[in-house]
């Protein structure tokens, strides 16, 4: 099997990951055009609901293939009961998204997209939240491309909606690939007897927290901004170019729904509260992985 393959030779799993996450990254504009044809030549309303059957039938089809796994691997009834709990939560909050940060349905490719990123990660983490930290960072480095380059000019902010509906996918495909490699199959990380250090010294995490730090020291410091400020050239980075004039937004030519976007702060809190929600699982795996280390 590819993933069990993986595992064995890491460097050609990051290799792919990388290559993959390129490949999804630099097409943005493309895709964009693409779609935006579709709706010329289908209508707006038709492409929409094409996206929404399509986003329900690969959700149904994921599904069905993740009970056909764990009904095989009833060995471990707390790990893959604690998955299929997981799986459900995530679809809750999938769908919680698409009510309140989704404008319209063809944003739902965003799942799928980043679903095989979240299967390769777990394959060679054996970790779920050091898999989400690694979705994370390449869904911030995907819409960090367009922010800083496709839509330069743009008054428009860095968007966290994506980079959460990116994660959701991610955490689909991780739980996955956890029940398709089992517990025993994921490593234990550094060897670290206690979970929460062995977490903290994940190299997915580690990249997170230092990303972290230094974000809140550029801003301590004013070299880092929220919102644009033309009156303060001390400024490195902005990390929105739009000001919200209120809660809600909406804009007709992105699509027929009001949505809130996540700003600067609520976006990373949303991000790290949603990736401690699979903590449970990340310490049964390390458990069991732990136990079955000589």
């Amino acid at each position: 099997m590819l993933l069990l393959r993986l595992r064995q030779r890491p460097a050609l799993g990051w290799l792919l990951v990388v290559v993959y996450s390129t490949l999804v990254t630099l097409p943005h504009q493309p895709v964009q055009d693409f779609v935006g044809w579709l709706i010329k030549e289908l209508g707006r309303a038709n492409v929409y609901r094409i996206a929404a059957v399509v986003g329900l039938f690969i959700g149904a089809v994921l599904t069905w293939q993740l009970v056909a796994i764990l009904k095989k691997k009833k060995t471990e009834p707390g790990v893959f009961g604690m998955e299929a709990k997981l799986w459900l939560l995530t679809f809750v909050l999938i769908l919680g998204t698409w009510a309140i940060l989704t404008v319209n349905n063809t944003e739902l490719v965003h799942y799928p997209q980043y679903l095989p990123t979240g299967m390769l990660v777990m394959a060679l983490t054996g970790s779920p939240i050091e898999t989400l930290a690694w979705v994370t960072l390449f869904a911030g480095i995907d819409e960090g491309f367009q922010y800083a380059y496709l839509h330069a000019g743009w008054g428009v902010p860095f968007d966290f909606n994506d980079i959460y509906m990116d994660l959701l996918g991610g955490a689909l495909g991780m739980l996955l690939a956890a029940a398709i490699l089992g517990p025993k199959q994921a490593s234990p990380g550094s060897g670290a007897k206690n979970w929460g250090l062995s977490l903290l010294r994940r190299p997915g995490v580690l990249v997170q927290l230092s990303i972290v730090i230094l974000s809140l020291i550029l801003l301590a410091s004013g070299h880092l901004a929220l919102y644009d400020e033309h009156s303060d050239p001390q400024h490195w980075f902005v990390m929105s170019r739009k000001i919200p004039a209120s809660f809600w937004f909406f804009d007709e030519t992105w699509g027929p729904r009001t949505i809130h976007n996540l700003s600067p702060i609520e976006g990373p809190i949303l991000i790290v509260l949603t990736i401690a929600a699979y903590a449970t699982l990340d310490r049964r795996l390390w458990k069991r992985a732990s136990a079955a280390t000589p």
